[in-house]
C-alpha cells in the first residue's frame, strides 16, 4: 500500500489511501490504528509539502542566478557590439559630413543648434575632435544687441 503511494511520480497528485478514501464520503469514526495511519499520512504529505517548498526556492534561486548571467551576457554583447560599430571605420571626412548634415545649412548657427552641436561633441573623442577642427562649426557669430 504505502509503496503504491510513494511510487508517483514527482509533481503529480498522490490518490488517498485506499483505506482511508471512504471516510471522505460519511461520518463514521475512524478505528485506532486508521485514526494513526490518517496521522502518518498527514505528516508524510507535510513532509512532501516542505520538500516541494523548498525545491521551488532553490529553482527560484537558479533561475535569478540565471536571469543574472543573461543580463550580464547581453550586456557584453551589447558592448562588442558598438565596439564593431560599422561607424567606427568611417573616414574623418565622411563622418565630418554626416555631422554637418545634421545642423542646418549656413554658416550661422542659433541656441538649439548650438546645444545640438554640443550633444554632439559629447557622443565620442573622435566626434569632439572633428568638430573641434572643422571650421564649419565654428564661423558663424550672432551678437545679439539690447535695444535701448
Amino acid at each position: 500500500m504505502s509503496s503504491q503511494l510513494e511510487s508517483t511520480p514527482p509533481g503529480s497528485v498522490q490518490p488517498l489511501d485506499p483505506a482511508l478514501a471512504p471516510y471522505l464520503s460519511c461520518n463514521q469514526p475512524l478505528t485506532n490504528h486508521l485514526q494513526r495511519l490518517a496521522k502518518e499520512r498527514i505528516a508524510m504529505e507535510q513532509h512532501r509539502i516542505r520538500a516541494a517548498m523548498d525545491e521551488v526556492e532553490r529553482l527560484r534561486k537558479k533561475i535569478r542566478q540565471m536571469e543574472g548571467l543573461i543580463d550580464g551576457a547581453a550586456q557584453n554583447e551589447e558592448r562588442y557590439a558598438f565596439i564593431t560599430s560599422p561607424i567606427r571605420l568611417l573616414p574623418s571626412e565622411l563622418v565630418l559630413e554626416v555631422l554637418k548634415a545634421v545642423l542646418p545649412a549656413g554658416c550661422v548657427l542659433g541656441r538649439e543648434d548650438r546645444i545640438e552641436l554640443m550633444h554632439l561633441r559629447s557622443v565620442c573623442r573622435h566626434w569632439r575632435g572633428i568638430i573641434l577642427s572643422s571650421s564649419s562649426f565654428w564661423r558663424g557669430l550672432v551678437i545679439e544687441a539690447e535695444s535701448v
